[in-house]
């Protein structure tokens, strides 16, 4: 079998490693598989294995042209110009490149805009489909605005939804999170959910450190604000903590009032922010970390298996895709979304209690063995038969 994995661009996020794990592995299991992206970015990490997988940029043969079209559209952080160019400069190589194939798997509903317009004939077009454009629009964007463009932006982000997925041969969710949403935009297609995976530590440490974790490109999305919240009551139970910020901010700008609300709220010097942080740094963070916070209901919650994959406990939204392969109270804890007192109160009990820590995180760490890079492999290569 051959198989070819497309995705739009490699941001300082999930998606190099996604992809960069699933091509090495699927080797293993004696399938071809090469990685093709739409967007070559100077600000952007390498996929995992990317000395063993074949990679390849597709705007490449553009040139300068492909400049032009990088910049992003305003107000939409995950849209560029060049998800609006390239169907148009890019579609007949990509045909001509991608139909030699058994497979494509997309990932990702914006690479998912670029594929709706390929005209395949061999190949089969596989979405793995990790949040639909209509729920990204309504989480992340549309809330404050007015009714009548809230509507609007809805049904056009529907309609790219249902366009996207009618052309898809099977479509792939990383967790049941999304399943109900996906069945009504297209109800006559397949639906399969295979799990992401993790890098999976040998052994854990035998301690867990005093500071807390969270990581994230932080955005107003990610509800970084509620951390503040979180970190002032807790602050009446347990003050001995640090809350590590891990990853990007949307704009200095952001960062700033961050910041200023922390200051405001006496508890800015329970905060560390550090940036981004990848391979071994990360991981050495997972393995010291107290616990992993998690502010923001997703689809499934790649930090959350990451952190268990350590032996890190997690706090994580109830609900989130992540919370399906573990267990509230026993290998960390879910409260609701937006409910900073619940919050608190779940990572007193964990800071207050270091050995209480060490259990969940150790528990979840065993529940993580089964969800390594190489049985997601197994898995996806399952549903693509």
């Amino acid at each position: 079998m051959k198989v070819a994995i497309l995705v739009d661009e490699l941001p300082t996020s999930s998606a190099p490693k996604i992809v960069g794990e699933e091509a090495f592995h699927m080797a293993e299991f004696g399938v071809k598989c090469d990685v093709y992206v739409l967007k070559h970015r100077n600000i952007e990490i390498p996929p995992a294995h990317a000395q063993q997988i074949s990679l390849t940029y597709l705007d490449e043969r553009l040139g300068a042209l492909s400049k032009l079209c990088g910049w992003r559209i305003p107000t939409f952080s995950f849209f560029s110009m060049y998800h609006v160019a390239y169907p148009f400069l890019l579609l007949r190589e990509a045909n001509e490149t991608l139909d030699k194939y058994d497979a494509i798997i997309v990932h990702f509903a914006s690479t998912a805009i670029f594929a709706s317009r390929l005209h395949l004939h061999n190949a089969k077009l596989v979405l793995y489909y990790w949040d639909p454009i209509s729920y990204i629009f309504e989480s992340a964007y549309i809330r404050s605005w007015s009714n009548i463009r809230r509507r609007m932006s809805s049904y056009i982000a529907k309609l790219i939804d249902r366009r996207s997925l009618s052309k898809a041969d099977l479509i792939i969710l990383p967790s049941k999170f999304h399943y109900k949403r996906i069945k009504n935009l297209a109800p006559n297609k397949t639906i399969k959910i295979v799990y992401p995976g993790a890098d999976v530590i040998n052994g854990i440490p035998n301690n867990r450190k005093d500071y807390i974790l969270a990581v994230a490109r932080w955005e107003i999305g990610k509800n970084p604000f509620l951390l503040i919240d979180i970190a002032k009551l807790l602050t009446i139970e347990f003050n001995e903590f640090e809350i590590y910020m891990i990853g990007p901010w949307r704009s200095a700008t952001l960062l700033k009032e961050f910041l200023l609300r922390a200051e405001k709220r006496d508890v800015a010097k329970k905060f560390k922010i550090i940036g981004p942080k990848f391979g071994d740094e990360l991981k050495s963070l997972y393995l010291g970390a107290r616990c992993l916070v998690h502010t923001k209901v997703e689809a499934f919650g790649f930090t959350g298996l990451e952190a268990a994959a350590h032996g890190c406990p997690i706090v994580f939204p109830k609900g989130s895709g992540v919370t399906e392969l573990f267990t509230h109270g026993v290998h960390g804890y879910f409260p609701e979304e937006n409910n900073a007192e619940e919050y608190a109160e779940y990572l007193a009990k964990l800071m207050s209690d270091e050995r209480l820590a060490w259990k969940m995180g150790y528990e979840a760490w065993e529940i993580a063995e089964k969800y390594n890079w190489r049985s997601h492999a197994k898995e996806l290569i399952k549903a693509l038969l």
